[in-house]
């Protein structure tokens, strides 16, 4: 399957830490060109679709949101253990 492939591309990581990934292959005799999914935008005239948009992008964002708060933990962290070893390396100096 791996000789099958011609191209493979990875997107840019927009808003979620998710990227897109193209990946070209050869089936057979016909090479067959990854395409891109397209939302259909007449669904933003659907409140059932907005609704459902709605609840799905706060999930998303409230996840994110988490991670990058979790990060933000674990760097001050880092900062403050640092700071702490260096201080005691100069009060022992």
């Amino acid at each position: 399957m791996i000789t099958s492939c011609i191209d493979c591309k990875i997107g840019v990581i927009a808003l979620i830490d998710h990227a897109t990934v193209m990946l070209d292959m050869i089936i057979g005799e016909e090479a067959v060109k990854s395409s891109r999914w397209r939302c259909n935008t007449s669904l933003f005239h659907d409140p059932g679709f907005k609704e459902m948009l709605d609840e799905n992008l706060k999930s998303v964002f409230q996840i994110n949101t988490g991670s990058t708060e979790k990060g933000k933990i674990i760097a001050y962290s880092s900062k403050k253990k640092k700071d702490n070893s260096t201080r005691v390396i100069m009060l022992e100096s």
